[in-house]
């Protein structure tokens, strides 16, 4: 296959598998569906969640719900802590969609409060032990002055509880992510009922990483799941133990630049702006950047055998390869990148082709971070 530069490969069917799969894991447990197409970022890619049956989601900036309410997403929670200086412009779009917003202090919401005018939903943001950002669950001060002025505020919705539990990243194996799943549940439903207690109404609990909701089948404890990373999965999520190498849907084609014999290796056109620096730990603790595997036009080939990113540079991507992959590298020819991060990958790239039936289909449109798309 040969390529100018570096460009995403989306496996549709795998994506639809795994989508599938996550849809009827919310439906088994009644709970809510609100996939994070900050993973995608793609209209198209959205189509496909629709076609199954999906009419919520999440996204993770105001350009990015801007991008999907024009084309024709209706509700939408934007899952980042809220950015007061741009309450004119979510009044706008909440005044044509269903708009959900994320808060996480006392003085944000109080600027909130003051100048929305239509309704809006509103999520406090707990914090359950990540520390990136939230009111920490157990900060009853915090929760009891945000419930003060949620009671004063006409307009605003007061939706329920979420969090992100970025700690999930860091586990080994199925059994720490239910220990941690298990931990974050008993924290959120303290801060739940405090806040029932005082808002007298039912508050929701939405979760959200991809670990959590690959590898738990019981969501009976949340009202809302938000996964994003599952639709493509990576190497983390396989190193984690939450997918399997049949799951993984994306990859990034990147052409060859060189092949150096001697040195056994490669180096790719497909750098830390394409693929980030995002890293896994391989042999004696070595930095692994992404696995490169064949390529041609009915997709990538499996990881055995493949080769290790072991630097990456702006632009540049070095390789070991054993003598057989090197013999079948070709300059000017794509080779396929399994990411270690797909939604990095994707922010890097951006343009995606779907491979299959012996060609490469373009998808249309791409989200466009400048808000132009």
């Amino acid at each position: 296959m040969q390529l100018t530069r570096p460009i995403l490969l989306a496996d549709r069917s795998r994506a639809e598998r795994n989508i599938t799969r996550m849809l009827a894991k919310a439906k088994a447990s009644r709970v809510v569906f609100r996939p994070h197409f900050k993973t995608h970022q793609a209209a198209e890619v959205g189509s496909w969640f629709r076609a199954l049956g999906v009419t919520a989601i999440t996204v993770s900036s105001l350009d990015m719900a801007c991008y999907f309410s024009r084309h024709g997403w209706s509700d939408i929670t934007m899952a980042m802590t809220v950015n007061p200086a741009q309450i004119k412009a979510i009044k706008e779009l909440a005044a044509e969609i269903n708009l959900g917003i994320l808060c996480d202090s006392p003085e944000a919401l109080e600027l909130i409060a003051r100048k929305i005018s239509n309704p809006l939903r509103l999520w406090l943001k707990i914090d359950t032990g990540y520390r990136r950002s939230g009111i920490p669950a157990a900060d009853r001060i915090a929760l009891a002055r945000m419930a003060e002025i949620l009671l004063d505020s006409p307009w605003i919705d007061t939706a329920g509880i979420l969090s992100h539990n970025g700690l999930a990243y860091r586990c080994s194996g199925p059994r720490a992510v239910q220990a941690l799943y298990l931990s974050t549940i008993a924290a959120l439903n303290q801060a739940r009922d405090f806040l029932q207690d005082r808002l007298k109404k039912k508050i929701m609990i939405s979760i959200g990483d991809t670990p959590t909701c690959n590898l738990i089948d019981n969501f009976t404890a949340v009202d809302e799941i938000r996964p994003g990373n599952f639709v493509f999965n990576d190497l983390m999520q396989l190193a984690i133990g939450s997918c399997t190498e049949n799951d993984l849907a994306l990859a990034v084609a990147c052409p060859v630049i060189g092949k150096y014999p001697r040195r056994g290796e490669i180096v790719l056109h497909g750098g830390a702006v394409h693929l980030s620096k995002e890293f896994l730990s391989g042999s004696g603790n070595k930095p692994v950047f992404g696995r490169v595997t064949t390529l041609d036009e009915q997709g990538w080939g499996g990881l055995a055998g493949s080769g290790d990113i072991t630097s990456l540079s702006q632009e540049h991507a070095v390789v070991a390869v054993d003598p057989a992959f090197m013999e079948t590298a070709r300059h000017g020819r794509a080779l396929a990148v399994i990411p270690v991060h797909s939604c990095l990958a994707v922010a890097g790239v951006r343009y995606y082709l779907c491979p299959g039936n012996g060609e490469f289909a373009a998808m249309t449109e791409p989200y466009d971070p400048t808000g132009n798309a």
